[in-house]
């Protein structure tokens, strides 16, 4: 088992990525399991799960958008023991033409995508280094970060400046044994891609949802969208010892839309 009796914090756990991460990490052994979201209860039933039966998870309400709010929900889960890393997970997409875009929706984005995730991070840095901890960061990026396309003036920026960070952060925290990666995944089938991203979007262009997502089927070139538990696959390697000479890259799982 590649995660044997560790303990990690997921954010974003309630659906998507991080709830497939979440049952990743307990089938590779994690002995304890720290989820978090804006609403609990999809964590609380998904803890029921018999993947989760050996594991002691721990359910917290947290909007990471809420910089405030982190240190307190932070300080309450590290009741729950020491953490060996963290994997952020927690994002929103907004689709919305350059000039449409508002600072309402500018600020939600960033906050969320970005400066939440910064302060947990460095929240958690402090943690590990403080209890000697030799652990792993994993944050979840987007292509969207690294080729920008239309109605992506915000969130690209906003994942570009986690794969930025991510860098900072691994060339500082190496010497203190601890790693920091990015995965940045393409067109998942998720609820904040199929609902959100493309519900936007056909509301735009006044398309067919339907059509949309085979049209974005086409431009992938293995011709679908991705499993979220492929790209919680990439993220449970990073956070094991089997990544232990990876830090500071941005790792594309997207089906081959990017080769950077």
């Amino acid at each position: 088992m590649l995660l044997k009796d560790r303990h990690y914090l997921i954010t974003g756990a309630s659906r998507g990525l991080g709830m497939a991460l979440a049952r990743r990490c307990a089938a590779e052994g994690c002995s304890r399991l720290t989820l978090w979201a804006r609403g609990i209860e999809p964590m609380e039933e998904l803890a029921k799960e018999p993947v989760f039966d050996d594991v002691d998870v721990f359910c917290q309400a947290v909007d990471v958008s809420d910089v405030k709010a982190l240190e307190g929900a932070f300080r309450e889960a590290e009741e729950n023991g020491p953490f060996d890393g963290l994997a952020n997970c927690a994002g929103i997409g907004k689709p919305r033409p350059f000039l449409d875009e508002t600072e309402e929706t500018f600020d939600e984005t960033m906050n969320t995508n970005f400066k939440g995730l910064f302060f947990l991070s460095q929240l958690m840095a402090r943690h590990m280094i403080d209890k000697g901890i030799k652990g792993a960061f994993v944050n979840v990026g987007s292509v969207s970060g690294k080729t920008a396309d239309r109605l992506v003036s915000v969130y690209g920026p906003s994942k570009a400046a986690v794969i930025s960070l991510t860098q900072s952060m691994a060339k500082e925290l190496a010497p203190k044994g601890i790693r920091a990666n990015c995965v940045c995944p393409g067109p998942m089938e998720t609820d904040m891609f199929l609902k959100d991203t493309v519900g936007a979007c056909a509301r735009l262009y006044n398309i067919a949802p339907d059509r949309l997502i085979q049209s974005t089927k086409n431009a992938v070139p293995i011709k679908r969208l991705l499993d979220p538990a492929e790209v919680a696959d990439m993220i449970v390697y990073l956070l094991s010892e089997k990544a232990a000479a990876i830090t500071g890259q941005s790792i594309n799982v997207d089906g081959g839309m990017e080769f950077h």
